[in-house]
């Protein structure tokens, strides 16, 4: 609920902003210097906001903060003025039911590019935003001062914003481990970001935007405006960090209604407010809202283990008892791409175990996405990696490779002794793995002196589309072959249509004690 609050609230401050604008206008009518105000008090607001949440200097990192910079930098930095100037030509209610057609660009932007659930609300939502255009493109009454120019910059800010949303929305989904403090400063770093923008363009159109007797004109009125644009914008961040764009996009579009509603109190005899237009209004708004219906915040995978193994399939009855265990887990990925994108590992994830015709398959999701699933097989007394699929997925896109181990890929032959090492392979059409394991250890639990856990190590070289390589080390549980811990360091390349992107994976995942089984509760492997 938090984050349909914080969408609604923007979009009621944004249709604040448009009558607001419309009325800062009359005191002072240089757009470019009505935008400077506006973006550099925004600015203030929601840094003074930042700070007031906790944040420090430490938050404020280039790294992390250059994305929401470059967004800033073009919305609103290059489409405030474009903004201010069409609520200027065609009146703060069209433009801003112009601009409610931009949640739809960003959903159907969420869709293509990111990968986000397309349904039949989403479509039907569509077919009425469409209409409501329609309803506007038919309205005869026109406000005073009307140029159909404010309606065609008004459609390309609401292209851009929608692009602008989508792009967010990306960025701080691939910041893992985010605050409501950092959340605001990278909101208050686009501000900034928009208020030097405006410097640039009025350079390039030769204006002075910060020509002090225009400021001292401009600073009052459109101050006012600029602290609903901070507020709007920080609800706008914090939304975004909590849904999806399909959710909070439309949210943020109810922001028509409130500007028609409120033109129609404040601004009735310049606006002409008909029937048409408030049913342009009425039709934007339902699809916004059915827009809505397509996505819902959507929490950490779980893994559900209903079946003690997969449908038609015998059980062996080799290996671990089947059943869910949990993990404590610490570790990240990324990738070295544009945002470079980082997904933090929670503390604790689970594997399931489900039975097979030659061993059993472990699934582990730590997070929506990312999943390793393992197929093992027991054969003589010897532990037999048959096949594995990794899958990641990054931006909204979701890479998988299946690898099909030979014959001799052994995780842990039966009769080898310390130190001596083997060598398999597992491949994929275009990707070969080399894996070179050892035994390091054998370590007796405590607690029990019989359940021996042997610590085995694989340096394992990648070549093919992928290359890189990868060290893993198991502690395996003798008895059983259950692994109660898994550490892995890896750092590959792969060959993509943008060129080779490096992806790095570091974590440590430690089966938690209770899952030992009762007899062995006091004994962690997290020293060992």
């Amino acid at each position: 609920m938090i984050t349909v609050f914080l969408a609604c609230l923007s979009g009621l401050l944004l249709g604040l902003l448009s009558i607001g604008t419309r009325l800062a206008l009359r005191r002072c009518p240089s757009v470019l210097t009505g935008a400077w105000v506006m973006n550099t008090g925004a600015f203030i607001v929601v840094a003074l906001a930042a700070i007031a949440a906790g944040a420090t200097t430490a938050d404020i990192n280039l790294s992390s903060l250059w994305p929401f910079l470059v967004i800033g930098a073009a919305v609103p930095g290059t489409t405030q003025a474009l903004y201010i100037q069409a609520v200027r030509d065609a009146g703060p209610a069209r433009t801003q039911l112009v601009m409610a057609t931009a949640p739809l660009i960003a959903a159907l932007l969420a869709v293509g590019i990111i990968g986000e659930e397309w349904g039949l609300s989403l479509i039907v939502g569509t077919l009425l935003i469409v209409g409501g255009g329609i309803s506007l493109a038919w309205d005869r009454k026109k406000p005073v001062g009307f140029r159909m120019i404010g309606l065609v910059i008004a459609i390309a800010v609401a292209i851009l914003s929608g692009g602008r949303d989508t792009t967010i929305r990306m960025a701080l989904s691939e910041v893992s481990n985010s605050t409501s403090e950092t959340i605001l400063v990278k909101a208050a770093a686009s501000l900034l970001a928009a208020s030097f923008m405006v410097i640039v363009w009025a350079v390039i159109f030769k204006r002075r935007p910060y020509n002090l007797r225009q400021i001292r004109t401009a600073i009052l009125p459109f101050g006012a405006v600029a602290v609903l644009m901070g507020g709007s914008y920080a609800s706008f961040f914090l939304a975004f960090d909590r849904g999806t764009v399909t959710l909070v996009a439309p949210l943020v579009g109810t922001h028509a209604l409130w500007s028609v509603l409120l033109s129609t109190l404040v601004l009735r005899n310049i606006e002409a407010i008909g029937r048409r237009l408030i049913l342009a209004a009425a039709l934007i708004v339902a699809g916004a809202t059915l827009v809505s219906l397509t996505a819902r915040d959507e929490p950490l995978p779980l893994i559900t283990n209903s079946e003690k193994t997969l449908p038609g399939v015998k059980d062996s009855g080799y290996g671990p008892l089947r059943g869910l265990y949990t993990y404590q887990t610490e570790g990240s990925e990324e990738i070295d791409v544009i945002f470079n994108p980082r997904h933090e590992y929670p503390e604790e994830t689970q594997t399931s175990i489900t039975g097979s015709e030659c061993g059993w398959t472990e699934l582990w999701v730590p997070l929506k996405g990312r999943v390793t699933e393992r197929e093992l097989c027991v054969d003589d007394g010897n532990l037999l990696l048959k096949r594995y699929e990794e899958t990641h997925t990054f931006l909204g896109s979701a890479e998988s490779q299946n690898y099909v181990c030979d014959e001799t890929a052994h995780l842990l032959p039966q009769d080898i002794t310390l130190n001596t090492e083997w060598v398999f392979t597992c491949e994929t059409e275009n990707t070969k793995e080399t894996w070179k394991g050892s035994i390091v250890s054998r370590i007796l639990l405590p607690s029990t002196g019989l359940d021996p856990i042997l610590h085995l190590r694989f340096q394992t070289t990648i070549t093919g589309r992928t290359s890189g390589t990868t060290l893993k080390e198991l502690w395996v549980r003798e008895l059983d072959f259950l692994f109660v811990k898994e550490v892995v360091s890896s750092k590959v390349s792969t060959d993509t249509a943008i060129g080779a992107v490096d992806y790095i994976e570091n974590y440590t995942r430690t089966l938690i004690p209770s899952a030992l089984g009762p007899a062995e509760q006091d004994q962690s492997l997290e020293d060992q």
